[in-house]
């Protein structure tokens, strides 16, 4: 049973419900492609193996009234006034049928369900039923949440642009959580991230410590995880001092990084390998980490 505390937060969410309404239902459509319904911008991109799993799902049992496109009908993106559907849930469900239908020769039927908002029919609404419906459904991963966030017409969206950016080029040296720790100078939580909570503090500071970390990346190659950069538990305890340093000192240590990397003699051991870097930095600003 609920408590009386998580009671009164629904009721709370509540009071700002975005209201929509079923304007239409077709048990066996046969036609749901991209000139039908369009896709929405915030949506994330098709995952091939996503649609292979899919297609083989439906060859083995006939999707209709098991698979259902969800649309909704909206003039948030119309230059002429005029009512238009997207897809807002079950576009790989789509593409996995289109992809079925040519194999075997004949249409896959899907069902369709077409929805509009009881209420203001602008672009962050329907952002918001978008993104509530795939948080449901639980088929969004991190990169779903930026991509959505990115597009969705709020006052971080630059942020998330500017995350996309960074992802595109510190990739290779580093996996998304770590680019997102630095961005977010150590304060972002997956969670916040999904939330849309995700703000960028201090990008000249996300730059000088992203800086470091590219020139000492082909530094230690007997070693790799990825492209020639230490070991997860070094990345982890190299970004939370960096962070913790001013930008001042963040650059003027990268001389001493290096040289201290290239000797080969720091500890895969996280705890042991921050006390090296305290030692080698000799910083007052990261001798909290010790703590």
């Amino acid at each position: 049973m609920l408590s009386e505390k998580i009671k009164a937060e629904i009721r709370e969410i509540l009071k700002n419900q975005i209201k929509i309404k079923v304007v239409g239902e077709e048990l066996e459509c046969i036609e749901y492609g991209e000139n039908k319904f369009k896709t929405l911008p915030m949506n994330r991109d098709i995952d091939e193996k996503n649609v292979l799993m899919l297609v083989k799902s439906m060859a083995e049992i006939n999707p209709v009234g098991t698979s259902v496109l969800v649309v909704i009908r909206t003039k948030a993106w119309s230059t002429d006034g005029i009512a238009r559907d997207y897809m807002c849930d079950g576009h790989h469900r789509r593409q996995a049928a289109l992809e079925l239908s040519t194999i075997q020769g004949s249409p896959v039927p899907l069902s369709i369900v077409i929805i509009e908002i009881d209420g203001e029919d602008n672009k962050k609404n329907v952002g918001n039923v978008l993104h509530t419906i795939n948080v449901r459904v639980g088929s969004w991963d991190a990169d779903d949440y930026n991509k959505y966030n990115s597009e969705n017409e709020s006052s971080n969206s630059k942020d998330y642009k500017t995350y996309k950016d960074y992802i595109e080029k510190y990739g290779h040296l580093l996996a998304n959580g770590y680019i997102l720790t630095i961005l977010s100078n150590g304060s972002m939580t997956p969670k916040k991230h999904k939330e849309g909570k995700f703000m960028i503090p201090n990008i000249k500071k996300a730059d000088a410590i992203l800086d470091v970390i590219e020139e000492i990346g082909f530094i230690n190659p007997k070693k790799p995880e990825s492209v020639g950069f230490p070991h997860n538990n070094i990345k982890r305890s190299l970004i939370s001092i960096l962070i913790s340093m001013e930008m001042s000192d963040i650059k003027e240590s990268t001389s001493k990084l290096k040289k201290f990397l290239k000797t080969e003699k720091f500890s895969l051991d996280e705890k042991e390998f921050q006390r090296q870097l305290i030692e080698i930095l000799k910083k007052e600003e990261v001798k909290k980490i010790e703590a």
